[in-house]
């Protein structure tokens, strides 16, 4: 059987983007200047609630995983705070260059992820770099 160069160029090209790191979450919403500064993918199918009669008041509605990865520079995870079993909040640093963006991503239990770039990240974030803690 032979497969159509189209084809096998189509599988590289999503494997490329794919294997881009980034930040990720359920169902992820970006602000509309991380959408400006950065690609937003499905890295899987949709997941959570599929019902036609649920209303989706206590979660929301099914969504796919999605990734966001910046058009250039690099991300630096900085940390998190969780309350536990109910929302996490993950900050970034986006360094392009000489600017450093600070990206705030909120994730609920029940509740699409959302992230948004922020004035800056809690001194306790920051603090840990000197720590050497930070990832």
């Amino acid at each position: 059987m032979t497969v159509p160069m189209a084809l096998v160029e189509a599988v590289a090209a999503a494997v490329e983007r794919l294997s881009r790191p980034g930040i990720e979450g359920w169902g992820l919403r970006v602000s509309p200047d991380l959408e400006d500064t950065g690609d937003l993918m499905d890295t899987t199918g949709h997941i959570g609630c599929t019902s036609d009669t649920c209303a989706h008041i206590s979660h929301d509605p099914a969504a796919p995983c999605r990734r966001w990865v910046p058009h250039s520079g690099r991300l630096v995870d900085l940390g998190s705070d969780e309350e536990p079993g109910e929302v996490t909040v993950r900050w970034y640093a986006h360094l392009d260059g000489a600017t450093t963006r600070y990206i705030m991503v909120v994730e609920s239990r029940f509740y699409h992820a959302e992230a948004a770039y922020v004035d800056s990240a809690p001194d306790w974030v920051l603090a840990r770099l000197a720590q050497g803690t930070a990832v």
